[in-house]
């Protein structure tokens, strides 16, 4: 069976791994990867997107959920990683892995590389999310089971990697997907009016520091958008001293992007539900979380760009008559699916996509001992959203 088979080559892995032999065992994990490319045997859960056809060969269960996949496009076949984000109450995405060695990365380092643009980015297909779904956790006869106690991240990583590695071209480096990542740029679409918002980017932009740079850098612009959003920002307040503060300005900051999108784009469709109903374990808050995901499609006024809009609606479990919405991708239309499960076209718009979490040493750009802090309750009304009543 296949989970006999991965254990068996998975202990020799880490025992050479940990012998610090060299990586010459690699032929022989590749040996093994090409036995299960025999999707046939296996019989692996299988979706067709367009042209493309993708299998779930396996899951890695840790705090953070892993699986591989393989896609198959005109006889070509790519090893794919994907994971569930903690910080997006279980969004699946993209998981192009850095290589530790420092080959293909400027120093050795053991995370995911998100990339730039990555919430819009490294998004999974909404069918391949759903499949991804409805099959992970009733996946058990090609589970990986690591417990965390045994094994440390770094190696779970190293993993990964050694995974993804390329030793005959059905598998790609995975420079490959990494330079497909790094290359975000190529696949934006170019509104101007949806770029400028990206000025001020995720992550990042609820750090002051960088929220001032944004601020003083728009405010002698002579564009009617920019004027306009200056306007909405007037009541900014340059060199936040407290936390309060920070809040402020970051519900100024996400009010003005709703009036701003209200200004010039229009919803053009009902919402549509595009998943069940599910539950998933927030990992950061330790609680129960009920998630749906909608779309709704707006269209810029001047009618020459429509996106489809992504959202959640969740709940706590704790309170289940509060619910939460958030945008987690705005994805332009026409688009299609790649060979990565991601899609062709993306938007780079800033803060207008989020997550429910964000890093809290970036938000109140401090030194902060718990990791994340939850930004959710300021994105419930940001346009479409205020709009629809769920």
């Amino acid at each position: 069976m296949f989970y006999d088979k991965y254990v068996k080559y998975n202990n020799k892995i880490f025992k050479m791994y940990g012998n610090g032999k060299p990586r010459n065992f690699m032929l022989e994990l590749d040996d093994f990867m090409l036995e299960i490319i025999d999707l046939d045997t296996y019989n692996f859960p299988a979706i067709k997107i367009d042209n493309i056809v993708f299998y779930l060969i396996c899951k890695i269960v840790t705090a953070r959920d892993f699986c591989f996949v393989i896609s198959c496009k005109d006889n070509e076949y790519n090893l794919l990683c994907f994971y569930k984000s903690v910080s997006e109450i279980g969004i699946w995405r993209f998981s192009p892995l850095t290589i530790l060695d420092g080959i293909h990365v400027s120093k050795p380092v053991d995370v995911i590389i998100k990339g730039y643009h990555y919430l819009t980015s490294t998004f999974v297909h909404i069918e391949l999310q759903n499949f991804l779904n409805l099959h992970y956790n009733i996946l058990k006869n090609h589970i990986i089971y690591f417990n965390s106690s045994d094994i440390k991240n770094k190696d779970l990583i190293k993993f990964l990697n050694y995974l993804s590695y390329e030793q005959n071209a059905k598998i790609p480096r995975i420079s490959a997907l990494l330079n497909y990542n790094e290359n975000a740029n190529d696949r934006i679409i170019k509104d101007e009016y949806i770029l400028f918002l990206d000025m001020c980017i995720s992550g990042g932009c609820f750090n002051v520091k960088k929220m001032d740079y944004f601020i003083n850098s728009i405010k002698d612009k002579t564009k009617e958008n920019i004027i306009f959003f200056n306007k909405l920002m007037e009541k900014y307040i340059y060199d936040a001293k407290s936390e309060d503060d920070i809040i402020s300005n970051t519900i100024l900051y996400i009010n003005s992007i709703s009036k701003y999108m209200e200004e010039y784009y229009e919803v053009i469709s009902e919402p549509v539900k595009i998943d069940n109903l599910r539950n998933y374990v927030d990992i950061i808050e330790k609680i129960n979380v009920e998630t749906e995901t909608y779309s709704v499609k707006i269209r810029k006024k001047t009618l020459d760009f429509v996106y489809n809009v992504i959202y959640l609606v969740y709940n706590f479990n704790e309170n289940k008559d509060k619910k939460y919405k958030i945008i987690v991708n705005l994805i332009p239309e026409p688009n299609e699916i790649t060979e990565f499960g991601i899609y062709k076209y993306i938007s780079s718009c800033g803060v207008y996509v989020s997550k429910p979490y964000e890093y809290k040493h970036q938000f109140f750009n401090s030194q902060a001992e718990k990791q994340y802090v939850f930004i959710g309750t300021y994105y419930n009304n940001m346009f479409p959203l205020n709009n629809i009543l769920q």
